[in-house]
């Protein structure tokens, strides 16, 4: 069953589509059923033929082929939302997981998967206390954990869920969630946090720390985040480099440097950066004194 997650349910979502079955709840529904299958396929057999269990046996392998292919269809679904919202069309990979959010209900797995997904889109769209509802939903479920068939999963989860924390100002949680993450990931997947340890180190005011994990943390994370991540993470540099430019600093020069992360963040497109600018001021009017959308 995984490690046990506590999460603030006074977070949860009241929507039914954004809300996974737990694992419990599912097992308590699913358990009788079975039972009451088999007894039937028993007192078939025994009180009127033996072909009557075969029928009823064959009638569940059937029901079991129909559903297996409905959920590999939502698995193909799901992957093309992705790959929607990875190329940044957040309007269209919203209405993609909202389809997939109702959809998937009858699979809580996989409807966990949705929801976690919807949550990315809601992050990236600048609506992080949406995001920790959704996130914090999926975690409550059980059904995304350290050792259950979703687990590769898991890392990112909780990693979301404390980069939203961050960005709405609940520090002690994001701290919190940020450690969870990092213990969760395999030395391979180490660096996939980058993003949300900048983040909680600017929203801290740690702009020292900032500046160390990116200068150290680059190489990995140039592989385990997206072109859009990496631009995130070059503003936040850029940003507390500009505020560190009184202190002491090993770089050649602070204005040099802060003028490299500007620039590399410069390509990025209109609204990349709402997922980090929509509820942080200063970050926001930095990012727009630099003509950065």
């Amino acid at each position: 069953m995984g490690e046990l997650v506590r999460v603030d349910l006074e977070l949860l979502p009241t929507e039914p589509r954004y809300r996974p079955m737990s694992k419990r709840a599912w097992y308590g529904r699913r358990l009788p059923i079975a039972l009451g299958i088999g007894a039937l396929a028993g007192v078939a057999s025994v009180a009127i033929n033996t072909f009557a269990m075969w029928a009823a046996l064959l009638g569940v392998f059937g029901y079991s082929i129909v559903r297996r292919r409905r959920l590999a269809s939502l698995a193909r679904k799901n992957t093309d939302a992705l790959a929607v919202l990875m190329a940044g069309e957040l309007e269209a990979a919203a209405e993609a997981f909202e389809a997939l959010c109702d959809q998937s209900r009858g699979s809580p797995a996989l409807h966990s998967l949705a929801v976690c997904n919807r949550a990315a889109v809601y992050l990236e769209a600048g609506d992080p206390e949406r995001a920790a509802s959704l996130l914090s939903a999926v975690l409550h479920a059980g059904w995304i954990d350290a050792r259950g068939g979703l687990a590769s999963y898991y890392p990112a989860v909780l990693g979301r869920l404390a980069m939203a924390e961050a960005l709405c100002d609940r520090l002690d949680q994001a701290q919190a969630w940020r450690a969870r993450a990092h213990a969760a990931t395999s030395a391979a997947k180490h660096g996939m946090h980058l993003l949300t340890d900048v983040v909680v180190e600017a929203r801290l005011g740690n702009d020292e720390a900032v500046v160390a994990l990116v200068t150290e943390g680059w190489p990995r994370a140039e592989n385990l985040h997206s072109a859009r991540q990496l631009r995130q993470i070059r503003l936040l540099e850029a940003f507390a480099l500009e505020r560190l430019r009184t202190g002491e600093y090993r770089g050649v020069s602070r204005e040099t440097d802060g003028v490299r992360a500007i620039e590399a963040a410069r390509s990025a497109r209109g609204g990349e950066f709402r997922v980090l600018t929509t509820h942080w001021g200063a970050l926001a009017r930095f990012a727009e004194r630099h003509g950065l959308g």
